[in-house]
C-alpha cells in the first residue's frame, strides 16, 4: 500500500534528524516502495548507512523519491531526490517495512480459499478457534487446542493437545507443536521447526541397554520470538523449556529439554545447547556455537562463531573460541596455534645452533 512521503516523515519524526525541505507537491508524493542501494527503483525509498560508496550516478539517473543516510556528503548536496538524515537507518528501515507500507504478508499467500479453515484440515472438536485463524490444507488440531486472534497456521501443520498459539503468530508450513506447549504473541515459526518433541533422556540399565525417560513437561516461547526452520525445541521433563521474550532463533538449531533462554537473545545457524542449562538476557552468539549441559551463562554475553561453552560464564563480556576464552586473548592464541609450524621449525634451528655452540671447537 503507497503512502505519501509526509505523513511517513510525521510517522518516524523519532528516528529522523533532519528532512529535506518540502515543496508544495509533497503531501501529494506517494511512496512506492523500498528498494535496494544496488537496484534502486523510481519513486522509492533507499537506505543506507553509510554514503561514501554509493553509486550516485546510478541514483541520479533511476528517479529514486529519497535516500535515508546518517551523514551528510558534498555528493548529496547536488543530488536530484530527497536526502533524510536518521542516527540509524537500518532500524528507520526496519520499521517501515514491517509496519508503515503494510505490505501484504507473504504467508497469506498460502490462504486463498473462500473459507478461513481448508476442508482437508482436521480440527478436534474441544479445539478452540478464533473466528478470524486460517487454517491452511492438511493441518491436524488437536483435543483442547486453543489458537488466538489473527494466526495463520500453515499447511501440514501438527499442533498437539493441549497447547496455545498466542494470538497473531504464524506457522508457516509443516510446523510440529508438541503437547502442551504454550505460545505467546506476534510469534513466527518457520517451516519443518519442530516445538515441544521428547528430549533425548535415558537411564542405562545393569545390562548396559538404556530405559527411556519420559517427558512430562511443555515449552513456553514468550511473545515476539522468531524460531527458523528445521529448528528443535525439546520440552521438559517436568517443567518447561522456555524461551524469553524477542529471542530470535536462526535455522537449525537445537535447544534440549529444561534449557531457559533468555529475552532478547539471537541464535544463529547451528547453535546447540544441551539439557538444563541457563542463557541469560541478550545473548548473541556466532554460528555453530554450542553450549554444555547444566551451564549457566550471565546476562550481555557475546560469542565468536564456532565457540564452545562447557562451563558456567560469570561475567558478561566477549568471547571467542574453543576453549571458551575473552575474546581480545581468543584471537591471540588462535593467531599463534596457525603459526605453530613456523614456531616449531625455529625452534629446532635454535637447538641446533645451542648444540653447535656447545660442540668442543
Amino acid at each position: 500500500m503507497s503512502q505519501t512521503l509526509e505523513n511517513w516523515l510525521q510517522s518516524f519524526s523519532s528516528l529522523i534528524e533532519d528532512t529535506p525541505l518540502m515543496d508544495s507537491n509533497t503531501p501529494k508524493t506517494l511512496i512506492t516502495g523500498v528498494s535496494a542501494q544496488e537496484h534502486p527503483l523510481p519513486q522509492s525509498l533507499v537506505f543506507a548507512e553509510k554514503a561514501d560508496k554509493l553509486d550516485f550516478k546510478k541514483l541520479n539517473n533511476s528517479n529514486i523519491l529519497a535516500l535515508v543516510t546518517k551523514k551528510m556528503t558534498p555528493d548529496l548536496e547536488t543530488a536530484n531526490y530527497k536526502v533524510i538524515i536518521s542516527p540509524s537507518p537500518k532500524l528507520l528501515m526496519a520499521k517501515t517495512l514491517d509496519g508503515y507500507l503494510k505490505p501484504t504478508r507473504y504467508e497469506e499467500s498460502f490462504f486463498n480459499q473462500e473459507n478461513n479453515i481448508h476442508p482437508t484440515a482436521f480440527v478436534d472438536s474441544t479445539a478452540k478457534i478464533h473466528p478470524s485463524v486460517k487454517i491452511g490444507p492438511f493441518c491436524s488440531i488437536g483435543a483442547q487446542v486453543e489458537i488466538q486472534q489473527g494466526c495463520l497456521i500453515g499447511s501440514h501443520t501438527n499442533i498437539g493437545f493441549q497447547s496455545t498459539i498466542g494470538a497473531h503468530s504464524v506457522l508457516i508450513s509443516h510446523v510440529q507443536i508438541g503437547s502442551k506447549s504454550q505460545l505467546g504473541k506476534h510469534n513466527l515459526i518457520q517451516s519443518f521447526a519442530n516445538i515441544g518433541s521428547e528430549g533425548f533422556g535415558y537411564v542405562q540399565t545393569q545390562e548396559g541397554t538404556h530405559e527411556p525417560v519420559r517427558h512430562q513437561g511443555g515449552v513456553i516461547l514468550e511473545d515476539h520470538v522468531h524460531i527458523g526452520g528445521g529448528t528443535q525445541i525439546d520440552r521438559g521433563t517436568f517443567g518447561n523449556t522456555i524461551i524469553g521474550e524477542h529471542t530470535k532463533i536462526d535455522n537449525l538449531c537445537h535447544i534440549a529439554h529444561n534449557c531457559k533462554i533468555g529475552r532478547g537473545c539471537l541464535l544463529t545457524a547451528g547453535f546447540m545447547i544441551a539439557g538444563s542449562s541457563t542463557v541469560g538476557q541478550y545473548f548473541v552468539c556466532g554460528g555453530k556455537t554450542s553450549i554444555s549441559g547444566h551451564v549457566t551463562v550471565a546476562d550481555f554475553v557475546t560469542v565468536g562463531s564456532h565457540g564452545s561453552i562447557t562451563g558456567h560464564v560469570k561475567k558478561s563480556g566477549t568471547y571467542f573460541g574453543t576453549p571458551f576464552m575473552p575474546y581480545r586473548e581468543g584471537l591471540k592464541n588462535y593467531t599463534l596455534t596457525r603459526n605453530l609450524v613456523k614456531m616449531n621449525e625455529k625452534i629446532r634451528n635454535l637447538q641446533n645452533e645451542l648444540k653447535s655452540l656447545k660442540q668442543p671447537k
